[in-house]
């Protein structure tokens, strides 16, 4: 029974394995920000890693998995914020107006995935960087009210070669999470960290 369990074992996707995960401190507070958050929790798929494109969900479990890793990167603190890494999460669902706009029917899913960036991971793992200021330094609302200004559209100058390379086609890498950051934070007015001041560095010398 062991060498044929071991022989046609199936591999659970990250989502999967991270959603029963009891030991992992950051899937337990990814878990509650799906129960807690009614709008991620709703678009979120929890066992599957790649969604089709006529999938009911936007995200992954695995994306806000790898987002909250991120936002609590460097702090000192034993314990995670479970309490500001969902209030984070609150203050930028109801600051992203394409969102808002799906909720109330204004926005079809087909239309927000071809013409908007922000249900792609590499945007939602960028925000997690972004988290990760105010996670350190303290929630500031107004500042993510700004999130209502930036242009989230796939064909912005802002995003060109940093999350979207030619033809509009999504570019999703470790590198491209912190240049996607760097134009958020950019736009908020807010000073990148050491890190993100070195690959935005690199960037600027291409």
């Amino acid at each position: 029974m062991f060498t044929d369990l071991n022989k046609h074992a199936v591999k659970t996707s990250n989502s999967l394995a991270e959603l029963y995960d009891s030991t992992d401190k950051i899937a337990a507070v990814t878990r509650k920000l799906l129960e807690q958050n009614e709008f991620i929790g709703k678009y979120t798929d929890r066992e599957k890693d790649n969604l089709s494109m006529n999938s009911a969900t936007l995200f992954t479990f695995n994306t806000f998995y790898k987002a909250n890793k991120r936002i609590i990167c460097g702090s000192k603190n034993d314990e995670i914020n479970e309490k500001l890494i969902i209030d984070f999460w609150r203050m930028v669902v109801e600051n992203i107006e394409q969102w808002t706009m799906l909720e109330k029917g204004e926005l079809p899913k087909s239309r927000l995935r071809s013409e908007y960036l922000v249900c792609q991971s590499v945007v939602i793992e960028a925000l997690g960087q972004l988290g990760n200021c105010f996670y350190l330094n303290g929630l500031d609302e107004n500042v993510l009210i700004g999130l209502r200004d930036i242009d989230w559209h796939r064909n912005s100058k802002l995003w060109k070669k940093r999350c979207v390379k030619e033809k509009e086609k999504m570019v999703k890498n470790n590198v491209a999470v912190y240049l996607t950051a760097n134009a958020i934070k950019s736009s908020l007015g807010l000073r990148l960290n050491d890190e993100e001041e070195k690959y935005e560095n690199k960037f600027k010398r291409r």
